[in-house]
């Protein structure tokens, strides 16, 4: 893989595991000290999200909550500098 196909067009890599392609992203522009609610790029299929704040993974269902398609809330609040991941089939 050249470098430049490295990252996709939203910051994150592709990830092909037992026959599915996983997505990453890095939505950490998105932390700002007051959001709790985040917006992925692609329609993701909720089963499938891993939420990663500064390295540590959270739960679903516990942290982590799929509200849409395209969107999660949080039961934490992420400041400006902290780190937010996240792995994720399409829908």
């Amino acid at each position: 893989m050249a470098v430049q196909d490295a990252f996709n067009s939203f910051g994150g890599t592709t990830t092909t595991t037992t026959g599915s392609t996983m997505q990453q992203e890095n939505i950490s522009d998105q932390c700002d000290g007051s959001t709790t609610s985040f917006t992925v790029q692609e329609a993701f299929d909720g089963d499938t999200i891993r939420v990663y704040w500064n390295g540590i993974r959270q739960q679903l269902g516990e942290t982590i909550t799929v509200t849409s398609s395209t969107t999660f809330t949080t039961t934490f609040t992420p400041d400006v500098g902290d780190y937010l991941f996240i792995d994720y089939n399409q829908a």
